[in-house]
This record gives C-alpha cells, structure tokens and sequence, in this order.
C-alpha cells in the first residue's frame, strides 16, 4: 500500500495502472529509456537539417528511425496510460522531444520517487531494482542503436556539428546504463537474471570505451550482437514475469 504525500497534488493511490510489482516497475524502466533512441534521434537530425539543405538528404538515417517509430509510439501510450492512472490525471502520450522529458522527468521519475513513501522497505528496494534493471537495458537499446545512426549520419554529414557531441552523449548513457544494471543485479531478488544483466552491463562498458576513442570511421555494423543481447534479455525477463502471472 502506498501512503500519500503530504502534498495534495501528488496523490499516489493503488490502482491497475500503478506499478506496485516489480513486472510492471521493470517494464516501466526498459520502456521509458529504450524510447529515448528515437527521441534522441529525431532531435540530432532536426539539428543537422539546416546544415545539410534539409530533411532529404538525411533520409538515410530517417529510414533507421522509422522502423521503431510505431513501437516507440505504443510505449509511450502505455506510459501515458500508467502515469494518467497514478497521478489521477490525464497524460498526453509524447509524440515529440520535449513532451518525451517531461512524461520522463514529471511523470515516470515522479512514480519513483513516491515508491520511498511504500511502508515496507524491502518492497521499496525491489521496485526501485527491478525498475532501474529495465532503464539500464533500455539505455542498451539506446545506446546500440544511436551508434548504427550516427555511423549513418557521419557517412552523410562527416563532422557537422553537433554531431561530434552524438557519441560523447551515447558513452555518457553507456556508462550510466551499466552502472544502473550491475547496482540493480545486487539485490537479492535479480539473482537468477543476474548474469544476463551483467553480461549487459559488460556491453555497455564497451561501448563507453568506443566511444571516449577516436570515431572518425564508425562502422555500420558494429554492436548489432549486443544489441541483440540487449532485446533479448529484455524479451526473456519480460516472458518470465508473464508466465509467473499465468
């Protein structure tokens, strides 16, 4: 059971929407962050437009965003959903950049944060586990994917800025999304996917380390295997806790 905050606007009550098992705090988690591949995307190639004479010849790289759009659109409709019913109003699913960090920064992080007002720790502590577990894969999928775009885009655009910045950016969330998984892998209750999440996490190490060494000829193909990794740890944890529901 959750108590209330003392502050009337944040109102967290026990309802289907609001994760109150780690299932739901571990698919909140890989949702949030995995979708921050496209977000993140779109945002680089609206910067390099204007430099490049416009969308057109970026299409390249619009073509690696539009396979994950309708999907990355499904999960923010799911998140929507979920901070609509835990905060007892109404969420627009994101459809831009800016509207992506607010349902993140104001909506999921908030949910989060209200777990420390749950009276039972060790629940506290598995929430919080299982959801920075999913953050952490899904910062995989971010990272893994936005080093396939940005080889594309430097095939386009060479070192246009801010381009330079996409890989400095992309190691940053590499380094967080291990650091989240190999805390997260700790706790007692992620002991029989422990190792999954840290071969995960040894991934993510790698790639931070691509990316702080010189990236003047990215390869397209690189990190496709860890990539692949990363969704299928996320689709095994997932199947699990569905068959623990049946």
């Amino acid at each position: 059971m959750v108590r209330e905050d003392r502050d009337p606007r944040w109102i967290l009550v026990p309802c289907p929407g609001f994760p109150v098992h780690p299932g739901e705090a571990f698919h909140m988690g890989w949702q949030s962050a995995s979708a921050g591949y496209f977000f993140d995307g779109m945002e680089m190639i609206a910067a390099l437009a204007p430099g490049a004479g416009g969308i057109e010849p970026l299409q390249g790289a619009v073509e690696l965003l539009l396979p994950v759009r309708d999907t990355v659109n499904t999960r923010m409709d799911d998140l929507a959903r979920l901070c609509s019913a835990a905060f007892g109003r109404t969420w627009t699913a994101p459809r831009s950049v800016d509207e992506y960090r607010l349902l993140l920064r104001h909506g999921v992080f908030e949910i989060v944060n209200r777990w420390s007002y749950i009276a039972d720790i060790q629940t506290v502590n598995r929430l919080q586990a299982w959801f920075y577990a999913g953050f952490g894969l899904g910062r995989g999928e971010t990272v893994f994917r936005g080093l396939r775009l940005h080889a594309r885009l430097h095939e386009i655009v060479g070192d246009a800025p801010p381009l330079p910045d996409m890989p400095l950016n992309l190691g940053r969330m590499a380094r967080e999304g291990a650091r989240q998984m190999s805390t997260a892998a700790e706790e007692d209750d992620l002991r029989t996917v422990r190792p999954l999440f840290e071969d995960c996490a040894r991934r993510l190490d790698g790639a931070a380390r691509h990316c702080s060494g010189p990236l003047a000829e990215p390869r397209p193909r690189m990190f496709e295997e860890d990539l692949a990794a990363v969704l299928d740890t996320a689709r095994r944890v997932e199947l699990d806790f569905a068959g623990r529901r049946n």
